[in-house]
């Protein structure tokens, strides 16, 4: 991260750099990616052919001046390209698009453009992920990862803009527990607002994410951001892709939000019309939004009929399995020391979503510790009969102290923890 400032600090040292990169902002293509893209691949033009933005563009105009130089502006780049591809081995639609492009220009907002076209080259299709591939990455995922790729598979936001989401995108409707959740927000590539909804897979799991954020201490407004760093900071699109870099290594295959993006394109697209669902994703509709797209409360029936060819556990696992797992696994980063059977076993009880949300409720406002003192731990499956602990009245405690039971802690609501260890 250190080193991205230091470069998008880099070109406001020269005159040249800094009038480039503002028009390209003015020009509404300057998101903080493309800005971070562009002086990556103009600093690493410069450093190789030795000479800083200023100075490229005076040496432009003076060979303009001369027609017979020999090793003019546009050799020096096509040696550059050429460079990349035999010797850093980097695509030639990497090469392209983050290095040639980017040159040229800088020399058309210098009013000096190169005279040479740029390469054609087969672009590599980024395909969508599999539902195989989402379960697979959703395994090897922690409580954080879960929910950020819930967020992006049902909502098909980029990764720009995901990272921008806060609390308050989603607030109303999420704290009145809409089964989907309208979100308006703005394309920072096209600079321009759209709607679009996440359902109930990235709902539950936001639910666990949330949830432990506040019980790590963290205050949740409608200014927080939604997806954050570790320490509850807003992060980057490059700390998003670097997550997905990080799990496709443990899975063993390439993962990346663009990937979750194109999962939402092609199954959302199964059901919902095409123009809807480019009306999602932020693309820039023209006219035909003025006329073709319907209200919000038209579009969530829309969203909410096509949600089926997004839901991740449609076919094999019902919706109260999933809350269920959601909820073991917001225990066990609690308390890992507990017993993974024996909760299993305890919320395999509750069968309805009112059960389980009295349950959820229970541990907002008992805490975990009171509601989970019921389930063994780890340290306890030595216990006969399963009954190392207790919860009792005061007034139940003179009987069990007669049979060698201890008192073990007193809990807020006046009871008392007892054991027979």
């Amino acid at each position: 991260m250190g080193m991205e400032k230091n470069r998008n600090e880099w070109y406001k040292q020269f005159k040249t750099s800094l009038l480039w990169l503002t028009a390209v902002t003015a020009d509404k293509t300057g998101s903080d990616h493309t800005i971070l893209a562009y002086c990556k691949g103009l600093k690493t033009y410069c450093d190789w052919i030795g000479k800083n933005p200023d100075e490229l563009i005076a040496e432009r105009k003076a060979e303009l001046k001369n027609e017979d130089t020999e090793m003019n502006a546009e050799n020096k780049l096509r040696a550059f390209c050429v460079m990349l591809e035999k010797e850093k081995k980097l695509a030639k639609s990497t090469v392209v698009s983050k290095h040639h492009a980017v040159v040229k220009s800088f020399y058309s907002y210098n009013n000096l453009p190169l005279r040479l076209k740029t390469p054609r080259y087969a672009s590599k299709e980024c395909m969508p992920h599999t539902v195989e591939e989402i379960k697979a990455l959703m395994n090897v995922a922690d409580v954080r990862e879960r929910a950020i790729m819930m967020v992006l598979k049902d909502s098909g936001i980029s990764r720009e803009d995901v990272v921008k989401l806060t609390y308050g995108n989603i607030q109303s409707e999420y704290e009145a527990k809409q089964d989907v959740i309208h979100v308006r927000l703005v394309r920072q590539k096209e600079q321009i607002e759209y709607d679009t909804f996440i359902g109930k897979n990235a709902i539950e799991y936001l639910k666990t994410y949330l949830d432990y954020r506040q019980r790590k201490g963290e205050t949740i407004t409608k200014n927080t951001p939604l997806l954050a760093l570790l320490n509850g900071k807003p992060m980057s699109a490059g700390d998003l892709s670097a997550i997905f870099v990080r799990l496709g290594e443990k899975v063993g295959f390439k993962s990346s939000p663009h990937r979750f993006r194109k999962f939402f394109e092609s199954h959302m697209g199964l059901s919902a019309e095409s123009l809807l669902v480019k009306k999602w994703m932020g693309h820039a509709l023209g006219v035909e939004s003025n006329y073709f797209i319907p209200p919000i409360d038209k579009q969530r029936v829309k969203y909410a009929e096509g949600y089926k060819e997004l839901d991740l556990y449609r076919t094999e696992t019902s919706e109260v399995d999933v809350r269920r797992k959601s909820l073991f696994d917001q225990i066990m980063l609690f308390k890992p020391d507990t017993d993974s059977n024996a909760l299993t076993n305890l919320l395999a009880k509750y069968t309805t979503h009112k059960q389980l949300d009295e349950f959820r409720d229970n541990i907002s406002k008992k805490g975990i510790e009171n509601v989970m003192v019921y389930v063994r731990t780890k340290k306890d499956k030595d216990c006969k009969n399963d009954n190392c602990q207790k919860i009792i009245t005061e007034e139940e405690l003179a009987q069990y102290l007669a049979e060698s039971w201890k008192v073990v802690t007193a809990l807020p609501s006046g009871k008392l923890v007892i054991t027979n260890e």
